[in-house]
């Protein structure tokens, strides 16, 4: 049995021509500018739920160690800021951390406290008390809907959430 040879038609065998290739990248460029800013956004929100969480998570830490082992706990920012992380001590026993000055959680000022720092820990007593009330605001740049948050305790050691809107 004898293959013949086929022969295909010129028009399968054409590539992409120069015009052609000019309006993919053209509208591939269009849809990234317009991307970039929505992902910046995102970035920002993710950054700002990890951040609260991380915050939440560590204060909710210390109140229960401070009950479970009935002794005071105090939480206390690095460095004298809280954006470069914080520690968790029982007298000068660490108990946890996060960040420190050489890398720090959060660009300088994104978690600010009026109330609370070096001199003013955030402390519970015993009984899961705070020794003083206060506020820490967690405000990430290029945010967007409600991701600036506000954790305020009051003196049972309630920690209370408040949301407003990115500026």
């Amino acid at each position: 049995m004898k293959w013949n040879n086929v022969q295909t038609p010129s028009a399968f065998l054409r590539g992409v021509t120069l015009v052609e290739l000019m309006v993919v990248v053209s509208i591939a460029a269009i849809l990234l500018s317009v991307s970039i800013p929505s992902l910046k956004s995102m970035n920002a929100n993710n950054t700002a739920s990890r951040l609260i969480n991380e915050l939440k998570l560590d204060i909710g830490f210390a109140r229960s160690q401070a009950i479970s082992l009935s002794t005071t706990i105090q939480i206390i920012p690095i460095n004298g800021s809280w954006s470069n992380g914080w520690r968790v001590l029982q007298g000068a026993t660490e108990l946890r951390s996060r960040g420190s000055t050489s890398n720090p959680i959060a660009d300088s000022g994104v978690i600010s406290s009026t109330d609370y720092n070096s001199g003013t820990p955030i402390t519970f007593d015993n009984r899961g008390r705070a020794q003083s009330t206060g506020s820490l605001t967690l405000h990430v740049p290029y945010c967007s809907g409600n991701k600036v948050f506000k954790l305020s305790i009051n003196q049972i050691g309630q920690l209370i959430q408040q949301e407003s809107a990115c500026p």
